[in-house]
C-alpha cells in the first residue's frame, strides 16, 4: 500500500478488497474500442499501409531466428493475404462509393484516397460498421475462401455481441466459436497480427452474460438519449376486428361453398361488405364498433398526399428518385409476405409515399414499392450462408406494390464484386433504438441462468423472492485513512504477494 498525499492511497493489489471479491464482472472491456483497434489491425494488414501493417521484414526475420512459420520467411508474394495493387484499388473503391443509411455511419468515402490505396483516419464507431458491414463483403473474391470465411465468423461473432437483444444460449455459443476463429487467424496470419485487443474478444462473451448489451456499459451510454420502441403489431387483436373477420368467413362459405379460392373472393368482395356491414352495426348500436373500424370502412378521401420521405419508428425512409441524388441510402425496404401458401422475405425500395386521409382524423401512410426477383427457380437471389445476393435489375411481383408503412423494415445494399453490376448484397439496417421484445409464451427464454458454469438449472422468475442485494459503500478514505486495512481482506492474496506487502 502506497500514501500518495493527503487523502489518496493506491493499492496495488486491489483484487483483495472484499466487496471486488464477490462481484462476477471485475472488468468492463469497452466492445466498441475493442473492434476498433481489431479493425485497424486487418485493414493496415490486408492493404499493407505504412506503419500499420503487422507484417513486415522485421517480423519475418524474427519469425526465421524463431525458426517457425518457415513458409512465410521473406516470401510475402505467395502469402494468401496480400492483396495485389489491382485488388486493393478494388477493396478502397467499394469502401469509398459504399452508401448507408442515414446516422448509421459517418461518410466513409471522405477518409479514402484510391490512388495511394489507403483507408485512414476512421472513427470507433466507423470501425464498428467497417468491421460488421463492409469487410465480410469487400473480401469475397479477393482473399481465398479460407480466409473469407473466417472473417465472416469473426464479424458475426461481433454483429451477434452488438446487438441490442441478447439471448444466454447465443452467448455460451460465441464462446466457444471465438476460441476456434481465433485459432484459424493464427494459421494464416504471423504472430506479430495478434496484439492485445486480438485476445480480449475472447472476454467479451461471458462479460456480456454478467453485464448484458453493450449500450448499457459503453461510455457513451446516457439513459436519457434511450428510445424505446416496442412493436407489438399482431399481438393484441381487438374482439370486434376477429367477430368481423370470422362473420365475413362464414359469410363467403355460405355463398360460395363450391368454391376454393378463397383469397381471390376476399379481395373482390370484402371492401363493399365490410363496407356495408359495419355502417349496419353502427347504426344499430354504434357502442359495439370501434372508431377504427367504422373510419376505415368509410374509406379514404379520393385524394392522396404524396411524399418523397417518412420516418417510421425514428428510421428515416425515402423514395429512390430522392435518393439517388444523395450520399446516403435510405430507400431500401424489406417486408414478410405471404406467397403461394409461403412465407418469405420481399425485397425492393420504396417508389413512393402515399398518405390517405379518413375521417375523424385517421389517416394511413402506404409505400409504393418496387420488388426485386426472389424467386429461386429463376436464379435471381443468391442464399449464402452468411449473405443474401439479388439480382437489382429484376422486377417482379407488379400486382402487388404497396406496403403499409409500419411494416416496412429498412435494408440497404452492397455491390457483390463477384458478379455483375446489377447484384448487390442486402444487409439489414439494425437500430440500437428499437428493441426485440418477446411474445408472452416466450419471457421464459428470457430468464436463463447466468450463475457458474457446472450450475444448469434454468431460472426461474419466482426465484426473484430469494435474490440477495449487496450495496458497495461509499466511504471517505481521508477520513478514515488510518483503519482503511480493515477494507483489504489479507487472507485472499497469495502468501508470494502478500509478503511484499508493508
Amino acid at each position: 500500500m502506497d500514501h500518495v498525499g493527503s487523502g489518496q492511497v493506491h493499492l496495488k493489489y486491489s483484487y483483495g478488497l472484499r466487496h471486488l471479491i464477490q462481484q462476477l464482472m471485475r472488468h468492463n472491456i469497452d466492445v466498441m474500442h475493442v473492434i476498433k483497434n481489431v479493425g485497424e489491425n486487418f485493414l493496415g494488414t490486408l492493404l499493407n499501409i505504412e506503419k500499420r501493417t503487422k507484417d513486415t521484414d522485421l517480423v519475418r526475420r524474427d519469425l526465421q531466428d524463431m525458426k517457425i512459420r518457415k513458409n512465410i520467411h521473406f516470401v510475402k508474394k505467395n502469402e494468401c493475404w496480400i492483396l495485389t495493387p489491382l485488388e486493393r484499388k478494388q477493396f478502397c473503391s467499394l469502401v469509398k462509393f459504399v452508401c448507408l443509411p442515414d446516422g448509421y455511419a459517418a461518410n466513409l468515402g471522405k477518409n479514402v484516397i484510391l490512388e495511394q490505396s489507403k483507408i485512414y483516419e476512421l472513427q470507433s464507431h466507423d470501425y464498428h460498421v467497417f468491421m460488421l458491414r463492409i469487410l465480410p463483403i469487400v473480401v469475397r473474391g479477393l482473399l481465398d475462401k479460407h480466409i473469407h470465411d473466417t472473417l465472416t465468423e469473426l464479424s458475426q461473432f461481433f454483429k451477434i455481441l452488438t446487438s441490442a437483444t441478447l439471448l444466454v444460449r447465443e452467448l455460451e455459443t460465441l464462446q466457444e466459436e471465438i476460441v476456434k476463429i481465433l485459432c484459424k487467424l493464427e494459421s494464416i496470419f504471423p504472430p506479430s497480427f495478434f496484439i492485445v485487443m486480438m485476445h480480449l474478444c475472447i472476454h467479451l462473451p461471458q462479460e456480456a452474460i454478467l453485464g448484458g448489451p453493450k449500450q448499457s456499459k459503453t461510455l457513451r451510454f446516457n439513459c436519457r438519449s434511450v428510445d424505446l420502441r416496442l412493436d407489438k403489431r399482431g399481438r393484441y387483436e381487438d374482439e370486434t376486428t376477429s367477430d368481423v373477420r370470422d362473420e365475413y368467413l362464414k359469410f363467403l362459405e355460405r355463398q360460395h361453398q363450391a368454391s376454393l379460392d378463397f383469397n381471390e373472393l376476399q379481395q373482390s368482395t370484402f371492401p363493399s361488405w365490410f363496407s356495408s356491414r359495419i355502417g349496419t352495426m353502427y347504426e344499430q348500436n354504434s357502442s359495439t364498433i370501434n372508431e377504427d373500424l367504422y373510419a376505415l370502412s368509410r374509406g379514404p378521401d379520393n385524394r392522396a398526399i404524396s411524399h418523397s420521405g417518412y420516418i417510421v419508428k425514428g428510421v428515416k425512409f425515402l423514395v429512390k428518385s430522392r435518393d439517388d441524388h444523395r450520399r446516403t441510402q435510405n430507400c431500401g425496404v424489406t417486408a414478410v409476405e405471404i406467397h403461394n401458401g409461403v412465407e418469405e422475405d420481399y425485397y425492393g425500395y420504396v417508389d413512393e409515399v402515399l398518405e390517405f386521409s379518413f375521417i375523424k382524423g385517421y389517416r394511413v401512410i402506404l409505400f409504393k414499392c418496387i420488388w426485386f426477383d426472389t424467386d429461386r427457380k429463376r436464379m435471381q437471389v443468391m442464399f449464402e450462408p452468411q449473405f443474401i445476393s439479388i439480382d437489382t435489375t429484376k422486377k417482379a411481383y407488379d400486382e402487388d406494390h404497396f406496403l403499409l408503412a409500419n411494416q416496412a423494415k429498412q435494408v440497404f445494399y452492397i455491390n457483390d464484386l463477384m458478379r455483375d453490376s446489377g447484384w448487390k448484397i442486402i444487409e439489414r439496417s439494425t437500430h440500437m433504438h428499437l428493441w426485440d421484445i418477446p411474445n408472452n409464451e416466450d419471457v421464459q427464454d428470457m430468464f436463463e441462468h447466468v450463475g457458474t458454469p457446472s450450475d444448469t438449472t434454468p431460472f426461474q422468475a419466482s426465484d426473484c423472492e430469494n435474490f440477495e442485494f449487496h450495496f458497495v459503500e461509499i466511504v471517505d478514505v481521508e477520513a478514515f485513512e488510518d483503519d482503511l486495512d480493515d477494507f483489504i481482506d489479507y487472507d485472499t492474496i497469495p502468501k508470494e504477494i502478500s509478503d511484499e506487502l508493508p
